[in-house]
């Protein structure tokens, strides 16, 4: 007879090569409190990488006057930001199993750190682009892998809290961002939007430590190299072309090689899931009956 779910808090992954499924499981006594600071620890890294989406906005104008960048130029620190962080997701899952979620997700938030200091000391618009790249590969990664860690720790009958105020956080970074990223460069320097992530991104880092619980690699898992590059190639073309679509024309040549390129590599990265023992994505998922 199997334990109810308020007895076990089950963490399972995929394992590649075809060695099917390995579980990590723990009890969970009755009296024991739910993981709270676990998932506070998850709600400020998703709260940073949701708020530098937005925060930017507002802080444009005045690096393009400072940077003497034009509109075309400065519109990449945005754009850069999203063609990136979309990129990266699919390799999350990946870097879950094979280094385990607690270690993976703690390496993105100081890795979104550092180049979130990086971002602050920028000297031009090129220089800003490339930390803003760079920033968004701990950005991208930290949402996907906290969700992750949500479904893992949290009891099974008592999921909807822990992921509505995980959500809660979804709503409130694109709200405050605009206002806080304006008062910060009205009254101090355009700078602080960035370095701001600093003391956000220790504290997060200390809470994870002390909180989130171990979650033991899967040593044998592989990576379906050709799969990530299909579909992070994809993604990259098909989230360039929706963000350029209005300013290049949707029917220009450079968005409609954009969009052609996207829907068959997404084609042929569907039809190469179906082959591979250890997928990406497992899209069997999808089939129907």
């Amino acid at each position: 007879m199997q334990p109810s779910a308020s007895a076990r808090a089950r963490w399972c992954a995929s394992t590649s090569g075809g060695s099917g499924v390995v579980r990590q499981e723990r009890e969970r006594k009755p009296s024991e409190p739910l993981p709270f600071g676990a998932l506070f620890a998850l709600i400020l890294g998703t709260f940073m990488a949701v708020l530098d989406a937005s925060i930017v906005n507002v802080a444009l104008p005045r690096i393009m006057a400072i940077f003497n960048a034009t509109t075309d130029q400065i519109q990449w620190v945005l754009t850069i930001y999203l063609l990136v962080g979309g990129m990266v997701i699919p390799a999350t899952g990946y870097l879950g199993l094979r280094f385990g979620y607690k270690a993976s997700y703690l390496s993105c938030i100081a890795f979104f750190t550092v180049t979130s200091m990086l971002c602050g000391f920028s000297w031009n618009t090129n220089a800003l682009i490339a930390a803003r790249a760079l920033q968004a590969i701990g950005g991208g990664m930290m949402i996907p892998l906290s969700m992750a860690i949500v479904y893992q720790i949290w009891p099974r009958e008592k999921i909807g809290v822990a992921m509505g105020l995980w959500g809660l956080t979804m709503t409130l970074a694109p709200a405050i961002g605009p206002t806080l990223g304006g008062y910060l460069v009205d009254y101090f320097s355009w700078r602080l939007i960035f370095y701001i992530n600093l003391p956000v991104g220790i504290l997060t880092l200390l809470i994870g430590w002390l909180f989130l619980p171990e979650t033991r690699p899967v040593k044998g898992a592989k990576l379906d190299l050709l799969g990530l590059l299909l579909i992070s190639g994809s993604c990259f073309a098909l989230l360039l072309a929706l963000s350029k679509g209005h300013e290049w024309g949707w029917g220009s040549q450079s968005i409609v090689t954009l969009l052609t390129g996207a829907f068959f590599g997404l084609l042929l990265f569907f039809l190469w899931e179906l082959t591979v023992p250890n997928p990406v994505i497992d899209v069997r998922l999808l089939r129907i009956g």
